[in-house]
């Protein structure tokens, strides 16, 4: 299997494109960028796995390179 890829700080668009060629699909709750994933990065999944993720409006806090500081 595939390890989860890092979606951090990527909008649903994005996070659907990365996920695809894994045959994973996202189950998304709020809108704008992606603030936590479940499995977390690098976790190995089974194709057709939901991988969850949480968004949160991106904002002026946002860093605005991708990978930033990390919490």
């Amino acid at each position: 299997g595939h390890g989860v890829p890092d979606l951090h700080g990527m909008t649903v668009r994005e996070a659907m494109r990365a996920l695809g060629p894994h045959g994973l699909e996202a189950a998304v709750e709020g809108s704008g960028v992606v603030v936590s994933q479940e499995p977390a990065a690098g976790a190995p999944v089974v194709a057709g796995q939901p991988v969850r993720l949480r968004l949160e409006p991106a904002g002026p806090w946002a860093p605005a390179a991708r990978g930033g500081t990390g919490r």
